[in-house]
């Protein structure tokens, strides 16, 4: 049975957890302000919402893990310097002033060059932990908050935000400095390669020039992050993390229990550095016996821009078809249209699906439109009610859904 159908006053009650969920954004954004990955401001926020929460659920548990929290944003830099030194050992190499040497130190060249796209394309672009060993560590916790079903758990649904927010990206178009990186990167690994042989003079110089100019992004790429300045996170975090608390505060204050379905909230930490929360979470938790379908949550600010995420747009991460046609069928049980595609916000749900996990997104806003993405322009005071409220009745929808029905293909 719809949530809708079955729980009195449910617009009212969707409001009230709507109300809820902007009016903690806003304290969490006042009182505890920025909140980089693993730090302390972003364990205070745990700290608030744990508490807060403990009348409400069952249980809230804190699961620690370790992190290298600055690999992540790094790997820009470290990328731009590999490569800019590949860039003046091809130059050195093209030049031929190294006399005998040349051969080496265009082949050393080439693999600063490769080098240099390792690190940019693993840690950034896909968030693997590629030189998170070069970097000091530190203790961060995810916590999860549990409302127990009444009989036997047969399964579980688990709606995920992060708490933490990101550092200041200074480009507006900041992906595509990193393609030019990227492509940067792989045009002289070619330029290196082919130093190798003899070619004319004048593509010796053609290819001069390119190099000259690949170094551009690779210059840029040092301003890219703003390491003084943290971002506020009130939609782009903030709305994922307490849109799931309100799901377990709506079922609690209609007295719901599901007979045979647990329900879950997870804030996780360290997302903006990697997804690495999730990815601690997803590799404790993707062995449990207890059938479970997890339901990443993010920016839930344009409501004409609410989609279900089936892919990710730069991992290229394909999520779990039956968790998107759940998510699908909770929103127009809600009363909303909502349709598969990608997202161009990068969530949680890359790692859990990395994992083998059940997951989805929920995700209502784009970065190239919201005008906030990573900036200091993501505050409270551009919190969409509207977006806010139809994520949580989603969110209510696929509960009732998938204890009614569990996982299918189609619904």
């Amino acid at each position: 049975m719809k949530a809708c159908e079955s729980v009195q006053n449910y617009p009212s009650r969707i409001r009230e957890m709507s109300n809820y969920t902007v009016r903690e954004v806003k304290k969490v954004c006042m009182q505890t302000g920025p909140r980089q990955s693993g730090g302390e401001e972003e364990k205070k926020a745990q700290q608030y919402a744990a508490e807060s929460m403990q009348n409400i659920c069952d249980s809230v548990e804190r699961e620690e893990f370790t992190v290298s929290p600055k690999a992540f944003t790094a790997s820009i830099s470290v990328s731009a310097a590999l490569l800019l030194l590949c860039i003046a050992l091809g130059v050195l190499c093209r030049l031929n002033i190294l006399g005998s040497a040349s051969l080496y130190v265009g082949m050393a060249a080439a693999v600063l060059g490769v080098l240099s796209l390792a690190v940019v394309a693993g840690e950034f672009i896909l968030s693997r932990k590629v030189i998170d060993f070069l970097f000091s560590k530190k203790t961060a916790e995810n916590v999860i908050f549990t409302r127990n079903a009444s009989s036997q758990a047969k399964r579980r649904i688990v709606f995920a935000g992060n708490m933490d927010s990101s550092y200041e990206w200074r480009y507006k178009k900041s992906y595509a400095v990193i393609c030019a990186l990227v492509a940067a990167a792989v045009i002289n690994i070619v330029i290196n390669i082919t130093a190798l042989f003899n070619l004319p003079q004048a593509a010796d110089t053609v290819m001069l020039v390119v190099s000259a100019v690949s170094a551009v992004p690779a210059i840029m790429c040092f301003a890219f992050i703003n390491f003084k300045s943290v971002s506020q996170g009130a939609n782009s975090n903030l709305t994922g993390v307490f849109s799931s608390l309100a799901v377990l505060r709506f079922m609690d204050a209609n007295n719901i229990r599901f007979e045979n379905t647990e329900v879950a909230a997870l804030s996780t930490s360290c997302k903006e550095c990697g997804l690495r929360g999730a990815e601690a979470y997803a590799e404790k938790h993707k062995n449990d016996e207890t059938q479970t379908v997890v339901i990443a949550v993010d920016a839930l600010h344009e409501f004409e821009k609410m989609c279900v995420a089936a892919k990710d747009k730069h991992t290229g991460t394909a999520f779990d078809r039956k968790t998107a046609a759940l998510i699908k069928k909770a929103a127009e049980n809600a009363g909303y249209d909502v349709n598969i595609g990608t997202s161009a916000f990068i969530t949680d749900c890359v790692a859990f699906s990395r994992a083998g996990m059940s997951s989805s997104a929920l995700v209502a806003a784009n970065p190239e439109t919201a005008g906030f993405y990573h900036s200091t322009l993501d505050t409270a005071d551009k919190l969409s009610l509207k977006a806010v409220e139809a994520g949580i009745g989603v969110l209510v929808e696929a509960a009732f859904l998938y204890d009614e029905q569990g996982l299918k293909e189609e619904y």
